[in-house]
């Protein structure tokens, strides 16, 4: 067995800085950007981060995108059948 395996030991991260900048952004484009566009914005302003650690830090925060309602059609009315049998 690998003597790592004894000392192994998870890296506590601190995202502080991360998640004032994600909740900068987030106000800064009215609650439109999810976690794929914030992943995009992130990693152009230097942070490296996996779409799912923005996704997971975006949930702590209790944030999320405002959804567009989806929009249907209008059904047109029925016309009388006008048709003689010949």
């Amino acid at each position: 067995m690998p003597r790592s395996s004894f000392y192994y030991k998870e890296i506590k991260r601190n995202y502080h800085e991360v998640k004032e900048t994600i909740l900068s952004l987030y106000k800064k484009n009215r609650k439109r950007d999810g976690y794929r566009p914030m992943t995009l914005k992130l990693r152009q302003m230097g942070f490296h981060l996996n779409h799912k650690t923005v996704l997971k830090l975006m949930n702590e925060l209790g944030i999320h995108s405002i959804l567009r309602k989806k929009r249907h059609g209008k059904r047109g009315k029925l016309l009388p059948i006008t048709l003689q049998h010949a």
